[in-house]
């Protein structure tokens, strides 16, 4: 985390801390993966961490952070697998979990998302030591996941939005909202030079709940209405042979830039852009604020989380839908008022830096885990 230094230097450290993470996604730095990694610069000065994850990828940049790190079998129950197999597979890896435990002795285990949670609450069974469950969904599928979301310590939720859903859900007061720290390491110039008809940026993994497929049937409306740019659409997952076709279909094989995943996805973006996060499903929506950082605007749907993201309609723009006549012409004018778009260009920037920084948030993640920790009073039998 650019400037790293200066932040660590002004917390308030009680004392130092062990924290076992344990994740279990995809082998892609996506959203949950880069918040663990902000997580473990926020730690660093405070104490050490352990990562314990299914992902080589994620290993390695735990490693590059100063954090151990090791790749170990990870399984869960879910309600569309093979019960007998999984049931199996579940059982050894929890073995294995429970055997880092003890090895490591962590003062607090930070289940980095519901999935890491099941695991995470059944290796801890016996040990004494508690877990912290980070929600980062707007809904709890599983009944699995939903009962072992109970027996966590505390619960870390990813938004307002996030925090009203668990306790409707699952009725415990031991809900913290946490949002991520996000930094801008990027040279930008604020306010962005924007143009009429800036191109329409999509970052996103590319599975059916992030609605991209409502993206592209959107910029196929807009370029009837005479709309002269296109999509730059960075990401990647199952979805993408169907939005190849999609595209073919729309006639948009010239108008949609497939650039694939990148781990840097705003370093080389059109310098007139705007952000399009057209989710049927997000519990809080991070890479609105890395695009606020650079400067660039966003237009978000009015679901989950993403309406904090952008302050209610402060420092972004929201729209109820993709589909309506009233949604898309209310698009349409966004995208050519570039007085507009520039002022929301230095308003995202300035709300972002206020409500995301980390220096606030590496001080409440280190409360959070202070208050959770069973040794918040001291080290204890170590």
């Amino acid at each position: 985390m650019a400037g790293g230094n200066d932040i660590r230097d002004n917390l308030k450290v009680p004392m130092a801390l062990r924290v076992l993470y344990i994740n279990c996604g995809d082998d892609q730095l996506a959203g949950s993966e880069v918040s663990l990694l902000g997580m473990l610069d926020m730690l660093r000065p405070a104490g050490d961490a352990w990562v314990y994850c299914n992902s080589p990828v994620l290993a390695d940049a735990a490693r590059a952070r100063g954090a151990e790190a090791e790749v170990i079998p990870m399984a869960v129950l879910s309600p569309w697998g093979r019960l007998g197999r999984d049931l199996h597979e579940y059982r050894r890896a929890v073995a294995a979990l429970r055997s880092v435990i003890r090895r490591v002795r962590p003062d607090l285990i930070h289940a980095n998302m519901l999935w890491a949670n099941q695991l995470a609450v059944a290796a801890a069974v016996g040990t004494g030591t508690p877990v912290l469950c980070h929600v980062r969904a707007e809904v709890i599928r599983s009944g699995v996941e939903l009962s072992l979301c109970r027996f966590a310590f505390g619960v870390l939720a990813a938004s307002k939005y996030v925090a009203q859903a668990v306790e409707r859900s699952i009725g415990t007061g031991r809900v913290d909202v946490f949002y991520d720290p996000v930094e801008c390491d990027d040279p930008v110039e604020i306010p962005r030079t924007i143009e009429a008809d800036p191109a329409v940026v999509v970052v996103s993994r590319l599975s059916k709940e992030k609605g991209v497929d409502r993206a592209l049937e959107l910029l196929a409306w807009l370029i009837r209405q005479g709309y002269r740019n296109g999509m730059v659409l960075i990401g990647d997952g199952a979805e993408m042979p169907n939005l190849r076709q999609q595209c073919l279909r729309l006639n948009l094989t010239d108008r949609v830039q497939f650039r694939g995943y990148q781990a840097r996805p705003f370093a080389e973006l059109p310098v007139s852009s705007v952000l399009l996060v057209p989710s049927r499903r997000e519990g809080f929506g991070r890479v609105v604020i890395e695009a606020a950082l650079r400067g660039i605007p966003a237009l978000v749907c009015r679901t989950g989380g993403l309406p904090e993201t952008v302050a209610s309609g402060e420092a972004g723009y929201i729209l109820d839908d993709l589909e309506s006549e009233e949604s898309r012409r209310r698009a349409l004018g966004i995208l050519r008022n570039t007085r507009s778009l520039r002022a929301m260009s230095e308003k995202a920037a300035a709300f972002a830096r206020k409500e995301f920084g980390a220096a606030d948030r590496a001080q409440q993640l280190l409360s959070i885990y202070h208050q959770y920790s069973r040794t918040a009073g001291g080290h204890g039998d170590r």
